[in-house]
């Protein structure tokens, strides 16, 4: 990484680690507290009434970082908005809990509704800049040209990674360092095909996870 990318990453987890505490207490004076299934492991009713929501910190420090740093290219605006889309249906989903005081949030056919829309656009995109439908297969030289069914692809990868992530969420601080984790992996991969803005996306997301994880660390606090 270039020292810029290292200051914006830098940058991103400083914010983020400021910013929570402050989140924190404000989420505890407004009762955002997280609701726990009651067919989960015993162990997690004492997650019960944690601040919830988490999200917005490390959402709104990347964003800031990323736009202060990376240049503004279609590709960028497109990873942002999946982003944005993402994090808003995560937002509404945890808003839904602590509104009702149980642990359902939307529904699953709402989510997939979301995600459809989201992919849709995403592949209209991509689709205006005529980015090409084939897949390179690693490792094998080969290659896979989805045509019309590049759309379905999108939707299960958009659809799929993101629900990982949130089967993933749970246990304190792991979906969190499992994302970054993927996250280095993606920077590495956008570093060595040219990609800047996503390599200031990356760096800028990765920051604004440690700064989160500071906090979200067992005890999650």
């Amino acid at each position: 990484m270039s020292l810029p990318v290292y200051t914006a990453t830098i940058l991103s987890f400083i914010i983020s680690m400021i910013l929570c505490p402050f989140y924190i207490r404000l989420s505890r004076r407004h009762r955002f507290g997280q609701q726990i299934r009651e067919d989960g492991p015993q162990r997690h009713f004492q997650k019960a009434g944690t601040p919830t929501m988490g999200g917005i910190v490390f959402i709104f420090s990347f964003f800031l970082v990323t736009l202060l740093f990376a240049p503004l290219t279609p590709l960028l605006i497109l990873a942002l908005f999946i982003c944005f889309i993402s994090g808003l249906i995560g937002f509404l989903d945890d808003y839904r809990k602590v509104a009702r005081q149980r642990s359902l949030g939307l529904k699953a056919r709402q989510k997939f509704l979301a995600q459809f829309i989201m992919s849709v656009v995403f592949y209209l995109v991509l689709w205006n800049y005529n980015h090409p439908t084939a897949v390179d297969i690693p490792f094998t030289g080969l290659d896979v040209d989805f045509g019309y069914l590049y759309p379905v692809l999108i939707f299960f990868m958009i659809s799929g990674t993101s629900n990982a992530v949130n089967l993933t969420d749970g246990i304190d601080g792991l979906a969190g360092g499992a994302a970054i984790l993927a996250l280095f992996a993606f920077l590495f991969l956008a570093s060595m095909q040219g990609l800047e803005e996503l390599v200031y996306f990356c760096g800028a997301l990765i920051g604004a996870c440690f700064g989160f994880l500071v906090y979200n660390l067992h005890p999650a606090r």
